[in-house]
C-alpha cells in the first residue's frame, strides 16, 4: 500500500503510557501499548493501505513483492494509524518502540540509528543468519540474534532481527511480529526454510503464558481523547470485552490462510457485499478494504461519491442519516460496523487531504489480488480481536466503542 509521507516534524498526537506489563494470574500478561495519529501527511492513506495489501497478497502467496518507488516519503510504515508496544532487549536492556503488527510475525530494533541494536548485550548470540523482510510500506534487512527480550517484568528468551538498514519506519525502533508462526520462513539465510517462534510461541514454551492466545484492544482516537489500547498474551481480555467472543477458523483459502485470514459474508442492506469471502485481519491496514466489485456494490447501495483528494467515497449529511449498518455473518453469527463506524472520524479529515465539513466513508477499494477484503483499523478499534493459534481461530467481542458514534 502506498503511505503517507510524514517526518518527526508532522504533529503527533501520543499519550506516554506506562511500559509495565500487568501480571492477571500466572498464565496471563497484559501489556499496554501506545496509540500514535500522524495528523499531516503527503501522501493518500487509500494509497498506504493499497501498498500494504499487496504486499499482504505477494507475501502470502509466496510470490515476490515489488518495492514501493517512494520510499524516501514513507516515514512510518502504516501511514496514519500506529500501536506501539514499550519492549526492552538485552542485557543490560536498551528499550525500544515496536508498531504491534498481525500481519508479520518477525520481531526486529534497529530501525532508529539513533537507538540501535546492542550487539554487546550479555545475553546476545549470533545466529549465523541474515534476515530480510519486505513489508510494501518498508522493509529493513540485518542480521538475527537470540537474546533476552522484555516487557517490563515480563521476558523471554527471543530470536529477532537486528536492522542494518530499514526503510519507513522513521519515527519508531522496528516492529512487534504478532501474525502467524510460518509468516517468518524464508526470511532468514541460509537458514531460509526456518521457521522463527515469535513472542507468543516463546512466552508459551517458557511458561510464562498457559496458551498461545493474544487478545488486541485497540482503542479509537476521539476529538478530546487519545485512544491506547491493551495486548493481553494467554487469555482473553474480560475486562474491555462488552460481549461474547464470536469466533471464525482460519481459512484454507490462501492467501488469507497464511494470515489471520477467515471467511466471512458482508451485506448492506440487501446488498450482500462479500460472498463467503477470504480476507486478513490487520492491524497494518487502516481502512476497510475490499476488492473492487465488492466496493462497487457498496459505492452504489450507499450512495457514495468518489473524493478524487482522499480517494474516499463522500456522503451527504442526508445520506449518512440513512446509512445502514455493515453485517458480517461470520459462522452462524453476526455482528455488524454501525454507520457511524464506517465513517473517517470527522476531526481528522484534513489530515488526509479532506475538508473539514465533509462526511467520508473509511471503506476503500484496492486491487487484492486473490483476498476478498481486509479488515484494518476502521474495524479493529469497533471490536476486541483474539488470535488463537492453537485452535487456528480468530474471534471478535463488541467493546464500549463497538456502538459508539464518536467519529
Amino acid at each position: 500500500m502506498p503511505l503517507v509521507s510524514l517526518t518527526l516534524s508532522s504533529l503527533l498526537f501520543a499519550i506516554a503510557v506506562t511500559a509495565n506489563p500487568v501480571i492477571l494470574d500466572q498464565a496471563t500478561v497484559a501489556v499496554p501499548i501506545t496509540r500514535i495519529t500522524q495528523m499531516e501527511g503527503i501522501r493518500n492513506v487509500v494509497q498506504l493501505d493499497r501498498a500494504r495489501a499487496s504486499y499482504l497478497n505477494a507475501r502470502g502467496t509466496g510470490q515476490s513483492f515489488a518495492q514501493d518507488p517512494h520510499p524516501d516519503e514513507e516515514p512510518i510504515f502504516n501511514g496514519m494509524e500506529i500501536y506501539l508496544a514499550q519492549v526492552a532487549v538485552g542485557t543490560p536492556p536498551t528499550s525500544y518502540s515496536l508498531i504491534v503488527d498481525t500481519g508479520s510475525s518477525n520481531t526486529w530494533v534497529g530501525a532508529n540509528k539513533s537507538n540501535p541494536y546492542n550487539v554487546f548485550s550479555e545475553t546476545s548470540k549470533y545466529t549465523f543468519n541474515a534476515v530480510n523482510v519486505d513489508y510494501g510500506s518498508g522493509s529493513f534487512a540485518g542480521n538475527e540474534f537470540d537474546d533476552r527480550v522484555s516487557f517490563g517484568s515480563f521476558s523471554i528468551d527471543q530470536s529477532i532481527g537486528a536492522a542494518a538498514a530499514a526503510r519507513g519506519f522513521r519515527g519508531v525502533d522496528g516492529i512487534l511480529g504478532l501474525g502467524p508462526t510460518n509468516l517468518t520462513k524464508g526470511t532468514l539465510k541460509p537458514d531460509i526454510e526456518k521457521a522463527i517462534p515469535t513472542v507468543v510461541d516463546n512466552a508459551v514454551s517458557q511458561g510464562i503464558i498457559g496458551s498461545p492466545l493474544l487478545s488486541a484492544y485497540l482503542e479509537p482516537n476521539q476529538a478530546n481523547h487519545q485512544g491506547n489500547g491493551v495486548l493481553t498474551f494467554g487469555a482473553v481480555d474480560n475486562t474491555n470485552r462488552a460481549g461474547e467472543v464470536i469466533y471464525a477458523p482460519i481459512t484454507q483459502t490462501l492467501p488469507a490462510g497464511a494470515y489471520w485470514g477467515i471467511n466471512q459474508t458482508t451485506s448492506y442492506g440487501s446488498h450482500k457485499i462479500v460472498n463467503n469471502g477470504a480476507g486478513i485481519v490487520d492491524t497494518g491496514t487502516t481502512l476497510l478494504l475490499l476488492d473492487e466489485p465488492s466496493f462497487q456494490v457498496y459505492q452504489q447501495a450507499t450512495g457514495g461519491t468518489l473524493d478524487s483528494k482522499t480517494g474516499l467515497l463522500t456522503i451527504s449529511e442526508s445520506q449518512y442519516e440513512q446509512l445502514l449498518p455493515l453485517i458480517f455473518q461470520i459462522g452462524d453469527h453476526t455482528i455488524q460496523l454501525s454507520p457511524n463506524g464506517q465513517i473517517w472520524p470527522r476531526f481528522q479529515n484534513t489530515a488526509i487531504g479532506g475538508e473539514q465539513d465533509k462526511i467520508y466513508l473509511a471503506v476503500a477499494s484496492a486491487d487484492l489480488g486473490e483476498l476478498d477484503f481486509i479488515l484494518g483499523f476502521t474495524f479493529l478499534q469497533r471490536y476486541l480481536t483474539v488470535y488463537d493459534s492453537e485452535a487456528r481461530r480468530v474471534g471478535f467481542a463488541a467493546t464500549r466503542f463497538t456502538y459508539s458514534n464518536m467519529n
